[in-house]
Formats: C-alpha cells, structure tokens, sequence
C-alpha cells in the first residue's frame, strides 16, 4: 500500500501528502487522480509488479487505494504459487 500511495501522492494534481490520502476514498471522485494521472498509476503497477489492470477497474472495483492494494496483494500472492 505504501508504493501506491507514495505514487497517488506523487501524481495527484495537488499532490496531496501520502499521510493524509483516505485509502477508503474513490481515488477519481476524491480529485486524488485524473485520467491521466488514472493511466500513470496503471503503468507504475505494471512496472512496479508486473500486473496490469484494467483502465475501466479504477472507476468500479479498484477505486480506492485500499481496493487496489488487495488487488496487487492478491494477484502477487496467485504468482507465486
């Protein structure tokens, strides 16, 4: 989780501390991230774990911080089995 918040932080538009992201939060609803940003996001899991996600995930199941950290967590854990 730490990862994704340092990169929300980094890539929001008004790049909002990590400490004070709310992980429960919509990351688009909240202003936390943008379209573009959505994308930078994506490519850092991607490069970051090797997963890639779906563009249209950010908007229903993985809105939140706390959604996606499951998510990484869980297909990193199907890898190494």
């Amino acid at each position: 989780m730490d990862m994704l918040r340092a990169t929300v932080s980094r890539i929001s538009r008004d790049h909002i501390p990590a400490a004070e992201l709310d992980s429960h939060a919509h990351l688009l609803d909240s202003g936390y991230i943008d379209s573009l940003s959505a994308t930078e996001l994506l490519a850092e899991i991607e490069r970051s774990y090797k997963i890639r996600l779906d563009e249209m995930d950010l908007v229903g199941r993985l809105c939140t911080l706390e959604a996606l950290a499951r998510e990484v967590e869980t297909r990193m854990g199907s890898a190494a089995r």
